[in-house]
């Protein structure tokens, strides 16, 4: 039941033209239309008095949670008041607090964007600040289809292709406490997967590839209990599902969770569902429903005893087929550890209310909630998408079902669904390495591609840092097929040089890498974060100065020079080398000079494109050697050259290691190498 404040609001908003017919309650006009630069950053910065309709509704918020005791929605509203402490600028809600709603989408604004299709602004207090909470009025679609379509009408305005209003149309989200709330979410991924496997060309996968081992999910009616399966011939053309989720932190749940030597034959014959953590639980629940035989959960897939015996090597090895080839990545970032559900209740606000509204000719429903929120910022929310391992299991799969605490999201390599309804150029999805993998890419495009790659990956989190290589070695192999030369410890042969000019943004200790040797050349080894700049070849206008001899990489593992921890590597290059002088000041510029300059004056020549960049923490002064790897832009004082800082560590064999990178304009390199000379060394 709503009041007749509510039931006007409404209505007025389902009828449309607002600005037009002008209701009573509604203020209309009276504001400045925003310029070019406001409309672009309209989300980030919004003032209420810059949009054209608002309703006056209670006065103020002791009137609304007043009328909340009579009205759901008024009772709705005034809890948004109290979620306010959520957001970035909290600010403390008076009750005579002045209660607007504000109104997106109406012709009098124009809203071109998707995304302010329906947006409804409910706001308490005076001005600006707080930010007013953005909310979405829709009409429930009846039926679980695909996609809501949008067209633009004769002025540009974007709207619903089958409603004529200021709503959106939109698919509610379900509470997910019920078993009746999960048979209607299941019923959709059926919709999407089926559409998928029917239409898509670019999704489809011929191949009969199957895991060694996977997981038989039983019965839906628990009658038969999941049990592991070594698969075999006859087996090769039966789809499976595939588990992407965090371990989170060791406990006995998750000890439990692995598939050990003592109990790989007891698994064989059953794992009862009530042993299973709740996050395996919950994948066995979803593969049951959409009708899928197996799934495959690494854990428990996997012997996990002793990560360098041959049964982790050999079945790590085929990570990237078994995410390539699975029908279906469940991704559990609703759940941040294995002990935590999937199929977990969702936020109130994100749910929202059902409405009954007097139409014309009957009573419609009108939903109302939380504007939903976007595929990118969800994910961003979620610890999955913050662990290392996880990257690549996203990466390889076609198809990807992703939950999240808001709502399900689905992503394969045609196109993107939402619960709630909104199409692929509503949700701003994030970038999408999948694409990379499965595109023809030019050179620089390819470079670029992996630069992206591996700086993201640096910034993931992983339980142990030596797993790095491990971790992106699925990626590494995918993108081999494109690059079609050696890989070295994240780097590529072919794009050697240009690879070797990373740069650390953090400057700290050296990482413990367990079993693994990372030479000081590869990114791997970089304390923190790292950035590919147009220096290492991300722009195609750089000159090679320095020659490749040799490169080579030798892993524990022979077989696999994608997943096996280094036992060595080493790198022949011949170019101009010097040994130069390192000032370091501890605030100010860092600078070469020449080892014989006895002056240590900060910004002695200084050039605005002189920068030096070290690994680790390095004294004030110390001597190192310059190795000049190429150059990029004119020969005058817009170019620049690209230079490799060394450290000598065996004179008589001119063996080196990396303990930083320098850029120098060209008249600082000119005055800084004069008389150098080439030379052949090793770096390790």
């Amino acid at each position: 039941m709503i009041c007749t404040l509510c039931t006007q609001m409404l209505q007025d908003i389902r009828e449309g033209n607002v600005a037009k017919l002008k209701p009573p309650g509604w203020e209309v006009g009276g504001a400045e239309e925003p310029g070019e630069g406001e409309k672009r950053n309209v989300n980030r910065m919004l003032r209420l008095d810059s949009i054209p309709c608002r309703f006056k509704h209670c006065q103020t918020l002791d009137g609304l949670r007043k009328s909340g005791n009579n009205c759901e929605l008024c009772k709705y509203l005034s809890m948004f008041a109290e979620y306010r402490n959520f957001f970035r600028d909290p600010v403390q809600t008076k009750g005579s607090d002045v209660v607007t709603m504000g109104l997106y989408g109406d012709e009098s604004f124009e809203a071109k964007q998707y995304d302010n299709i329906g947006k409804f602004l409910f706001h308490v207090g005076e001005g600006w600040k707080p930010r007013p909470l953005h909310m979405q009025i829709y009409e429930p679609i009846a039926e679980p289809s695909c996609l809501v379509e949008y067209i633009k009408d004769e002025k540009g305005v974007a709207r619903a292709k089958e409603s004529y209003t200021a709503l959106s149309l939109g698919r509610p989200i379900l509470q997910l406490d019920s078993e009746e709330d999960f048979d209607s979410l299941m019923a959709l991924v059926q919709v999407w997967l089926n559409d998928c496997k029917q239409n898509h060309l670019l999704c489809r996968d011929d191949s009969n590839f199957i895991p060694t081992r996977v997981i038989d999910v039983g019965s839906l009616d628990d009658s038969r209990q999941p049990r592991l399966y070594v698969t075999s011939e006859k087996d090769r053309c039966t789809p499976y599902l595939t588990l992407s989720y965090c371990w989170g932190e060791q406990t006995q749940e998750n000890t439990n969770l692995v598939t050990t030597e003592s109990t790989f034959n007891e698994r064989q014959i059953s794992i009862p569902m009530d042993e299973l953590p709740l996050c395996c639980r919950d994948a066995v629940k979803i593969t049951r429903k959409l009708g899928f035989r197996f799934i495959w959960i690494d854990a428990i897939c996997i012997i996990q005893e002793q990560e360098m015996k041959e049964d982790w090597i050999k079945e790590s090895a085929q990570m990237a087929q078994i995410y390539a080839n699975s029908i279906l990545t469940i991704s559990a970032g609703s759940s941040d550890r294995c002990n935590n559900r999937i199929l977990q209740p969702r936020y109130g606000s994100d749910v929202g209310l059902q409405i009954q509204v007097k139409g014309n000719l009957s009573n419609e429903t009108i939903g109302i909630r939380e504007f939903p929120t976007a595929l990118n910022q969800a994910l961003r929310e979620t610890e999955i998408c913050k662990r290392g391992w996880t990257m690549q299991e996203r990466a390889l799969s076609s198809r990807i079902l992703h939950f999240t605490p808001h709502q399900i999201f689905w992503q394969c390599t045609t196109t993107e669904h939402s619960e709630d309804g909104r199409n692929k150029e509503e949700m701003w999805g994030q970038n999408d390495h999948r694409l990379y993998l499965r595109e023809e890419l030019d050179p620089v495009e390819l470079r670029q591609a992996w630069y992206r790659i591996v700086d993201e990956h640096k910034d993931l989190a992983l339980t142990n840092p030596g797993d790095r290589l491990p971790a992106l070695a699925g990626i590494a192999k995918a993108y081999h097929r494109q690059f079609k030369c050696k890989y070295l410890a994240g780097l590529w042969e072919c794009h050697l040089p240009e690879n070797l000019l990373w740069i650390s943004n953090d400057i700290g200790p050296v990482i413990d890498h367990g079993k693994g040797k990372v030479p000081s050349w590869s990114w791997i080894n970089a304390p923190g974060s790292i950035m590919h700049s147009h220096k290492t070849g991300y722009y195609d206008d750089s000159e090679i100065l320095v020659t490749v001899e040799y490169a080579t990489v030798e892993a524990n593992n022979v077989d696999n020079e994608f997943l096996g921890y280094i036992r060595d590597a080493k790198i022949g290059l011949r170019g101009i080398i010097k040994k130069v002088k390192c000032l370091v000041p501890s605030f100010g510029k860092s600078d070469l000079r020449e080892v014989d300059d006895a002056d240590d004056q900060e910004y002695k020549d200084y050039n605005w494109q002189d920068s030096i960049n070290f690994d680790r923490e390095r004294d004030e002064l110390q001597i190192c050697w310059g190795l000049v790897i190429s150059r990029h832009g004119d020969n005058d004082g817009s170019g620049a050259f690209e230079i490799l800082l060394l450290e000598e560590v065996d004179a008589m064999h001119a063996i080196f290691k990396r303990v930083g990178t320098a850029t120098l304009s060209p008249v600082k390199y000119r005055k800084l190498f004069r008389g150098a000379s080439e030379k052949s060394i090793q770096l390790i």
